[in-house]
C-alpha cells in the first residue's frame, strides 16, 4: 500500500485492514490529535428565515459525517497486483464521497431549505460560494468531485487506476448543489456543498454565502425577488484517535 487512509473520514475500516494494521503496529497505543474544524460564529450563522424561507447549514468534518450515512460509500481498492493462483487482494473501506479526495479533507457543507413562501421556489440563477482570507472559491460539482477521486487513486494506488464502480454511484446519488432543484410549499431538503479547499491549523474565518435564491415570481413566472444569505465560522478543533 502506498500511503495510509488518513483521507477516510467515516470512520470505521473493515476487519481486514485492522488485522493488516494492527499486524503492523502491534499493540501501540493510538496517539490523540488535533483535528480542525468550523464552527459557526454565533447561534444566527446556523439558521436564517428570510422572504419566507429558512436555510440551515452545518459544516461537515470528521466529528459529524457520521450523522450523514448518505456520504458514506462502502467500495473496494485494489492493493497489489493480479495472482494467477489466488483473488486478486482487496481492501474494503469507507468514504465521505464529497471530501474524501484530500487530506486534510475538503470543505463540505451541509445546506437544509425550508420553503413556507406557500410557492415553489427555485434555484435557477443561485449559487453557493465560500471566503476565506477575502479569497473566493466556488462549490464543486459532479464532474470536479469524480476527476479529484480519480486523480487521487491514479497518484497514490498503482493497482488501482479507476474510481470504484460502488463509489461513482454514491457520488452521483447524493444530491449536491445546483440549479435545478425545486422546493415544493411546506416543504425542505437538504443538499450539499463541497469546496476544493481544505481545513487546517490557522484556517482562520469563513463566510459561507448563498445567492439569489428565487422566493418570489410574477403571473408569468419571471423572478421578482431572489434572496441571499450569508452565514460565518471560525476556527475550532475537536481532539480524535
Amino acid at each position: 500500500m502506498k500511503k495510509t487512509y488518513s483521507f477516510f473520514l467515516v470512520l470505521a475500516f473493515s476487519l481486514a485492514v485492522s488485522c493488516l494494521i494492527s499486524s503492523c503496529s502491534g499493540s501501540k497505543e493510538k496517539v490523540e490529535k488535533q483535528v480542525t474544524t468550523l464552527v459557526p460564529v454565533s447561534d444566527v450563522d446556523k439558521s436564517i428565515t428570510k422572504n419566507g424561507i429558512t436555510i440551515d447549514v452545518q459544516s461537515i468534518d470528521q466529528s459529524n459525517v457520521g450523522s450523514y450515512p448518505e456520504l458514506a460509500s462502502k467500495f473496494f481498492i485494489m492493493t497489489k497486483g493480479f495472482l494467477e493462483s489466488e483473488p486478486t487482494p482487496k481492501e474494503y473501506s469507507e468514504a465521505n464521497v464529497l471530501a474524501g479526495f484530500s487530506d486534510p479533507p475538503a470543505v463540505t457543507f451541509m445546506i437544509k431549505i425550508t420553503n413556507n413562501t406557500g410557492h415553489i421556489v427555485k434555484l435557477n440563477g443561485s449559487d453557493v460560494g465560500i471566503t476565506i482570507a477575502g479569497k473566493d472559491y466556488r462549490k464543486l460539482d459532479l464532474t470536479k468531485i469524480n476527476a479529484a477521486w480519480l486523480n487521487l487513486f491514479e497518484t497514490n494506488f498503482t493497482y488501482q487506476q479507476a474510481v470504484p464502480q460502488e463509489l461513482l454511484s454514491a457520488i452521483q446519488n447524493v444530491s449536491i448543489w445546483d440549479e435545478n432543484q425545486k422546493i415544493l410549499p411546506g416543504k425542505s431538503i437538504t443538499l450539499y456543498a463541497p469546496f476544493d479547499v481544505k481545513v487546517g491549523k490557522g484556517f482562520g474565518n469563513a463566510t459561507l454565502s448563498i445567492y439569489d435564491v428565487i422566493t418570489n415570481m410574477d403571473a408569468a413566472g419571471n423572478p421578482t425577488e431572489r434572496t441571499s444569505m450569508d452565514f460565518n465560522f471560525k476556527e475550532s478543533f475537536f481532539t480524535t484517535k
